[in-house]
């Protein structure tokens, strides 16, 4: 096997979730073919993928930005998933959608 030591926890658990874990300090590197999956499956609306959130350093970043975006537009689709319900099936048309704590032109209007 040559100088390839043995994984240790954090190894083992990337491992598990089908992440490489050969050669160097992965949580610092983005793995492009892992993103290019987890994007691949929420451009399809697989709003249940989620990249590792134990990566460190940029890498780690990226993940917590994705995840955060994916957060974010399940959320998006449930209320507007909600509102259809409520405005279309039921009648309500003053009914507003929201979705809480969002940041930017995500957030509710002031006076809101």
């Amino acid at each position: 096997m040559g100088n390839v030591t043995p994984p240790t926890n954090g190894q083992e658990r990337r491992a598990a979730r089908g992440v490489p874990a050969v050669g160097h300090p992965f949580p610092e590197q983005l793995d492009p073919r892992l993103l290019l999956r987890a994007l691949t499956a929420f451009r399809r609306g697989d709003f249940s993928v989620r990249l590792p959130d134990d990566w460190t350093g940029l890498g780690g970043k990226i993940a917590d930005a994705f995840n955060d975006v994916i957060d974010l537009n399940q959320r998006m689709a449930r209320e507007v998933d909600r509102l259809s319900r409520v405005v279309g099936k039921q009648g309500k048309i003053a009914e507003r959608g929201t979705l809480g704590a969002a940041p930017g032109l995500w957030a509710p209007p002031s006076g809101a």
